[in-house]
């Protein structure tokens, strides 16, 4: 969707396989609720959220998960690079290319600047986490790079649900970027004993789902982490 304004988006075909980095960058507003279900994304689209920095709920059930990272909801640390070239005078310029004659820092420092504020306007890196930092370097030709560093990523998400996915492994840090998360849906995986150690890092979660997986017994203090703020646990065993 381009320029347009949406609260909450829902796309389910039962084809889409993978997200692109830039599927919600001309989006008007903040989105505030995304559902992915019933596709065959084998991955989390981590490029695509990590500019989704209202989100509060995020919908990835019904799909073919089998693990997930330390990074699967993390921000973005890298790209898009936007080069910008300072050549030499009596070069032709090009769309990328601005001929200067005399390519002193100062001027190299304010043209970069000027194309860092006009990129603002540009529905494709005009996101509200971006920063940016530039990065000199001084060979035959000036080479500028504005590189979008660290965006903050899904922190304010409460809802997720990854139930029906084939997750089998879960990072021990996986949700550790997800800080007030309260409600979590695991049911319909394959869980065993040893994934629920990534249930560490999650101070605020209040609900959680474990229906449905290959736990093999009963749930007890030495299986769970501590979840101080957790008042709704549901768990059915699948032997």
């Amino acid at each position: 969707p381009q320029g347009v304004s949406l609260h909450g988006l829902v796309v389910s075909s039962g084809e889409l396989r993978r997200v692109s980095e830039r599927a919600f960058s001309r989006l008007v507003g903040p989105l505030q609720a995304l559902g992915l279900p019933n596709n065959r994304l084998e991955s989390v689209p981590t490029g695509a959220l990590a500019i989704l920095s209202s989100l509060d709920r995020l919908d990835l059930s019904h799909n073919v998960l089998r693990s997930l990272t330390g990074r699967s909801f993390q921000g973005s640390t890298g790209g898009p690079f936007l080069p910008f070239w300072l050549r030499p005078a009596g070069h032709a310029p090009t769309p990328d290319l601005v001929e200067v004659k005399n390519a002193e820092w100062e001027l190299i420092l304010r043209t970069c600047l000027m194309y860092i504020l006009s990129s603002w306007e540009h529905p494709q890196y005009n996101n509200p986490c971006s920063k940016y930092i530039l990065e000199i370097q001084r060979p035959l030709l000036y080479k500028l790079a504005c590189v979008m560093i660290m965006c903050k990523g899904l922190t304010n998400l409460t809802f997720l649900d990854l139930s029906d996915n084939s997750l089998g492994r879960l990072d021990a840090n996986t949700f550790s970027s997800l800080p007030v998360l309260l409600t979590l849906r695991l049911k319909g995986n394959k869980l065993a004993v040893a994934g629920v150690a990534a249930l560490q890092g999650l101070p605020a979660l209040q609900e959680l789902d474990l229906g449905s997986n290959l736990l093999g017994g009963p749930l007890g203090p030495k299986t769970l982490p501590p979840l101080l703020s957790l008042r709704v646990l549901q768990f059915t065993a699948d032997f």
